[in-house]
């Protein structure tokens, strides 16, 4: 099953606020992610999961792909 979006919105606050670990917020999204037996009862819910399964993706000029304006705007899709 799906976490809740308060979870996810948590988890997105914590990258927010650099308290949590890009790595650990990715494997974490991930596990869901990678899950072939998920229930899809939430399709936003979903599509945040997988962004955030990418929050620890590098740049090409270093630095990471996604920051945290990108994590902003993926809460408000939750919110």
């Amino acid at each position: 099953k799906l976490p809740k979006r308060e979870l996810i919105i948590l988890v997105l606050n914590n990258l927010i606020n650099d308290v949590e670990n890009r790595k650990n917020a990715a494997d974490w999204a991930m596990s869901f992610v990678d899950n072939d037996d998920i229930e899809l009862n939430d399709l936003n819910a979903w599509r945040v999961l997988k962004r955030i399964g990418s929050a620890d993706l590098p740049a090409s000029e270093g630095g990471y792909l996604y920051n945290i304006e990108d994590f902003i705007s993926w809460k408000k899709e939750l919110i």
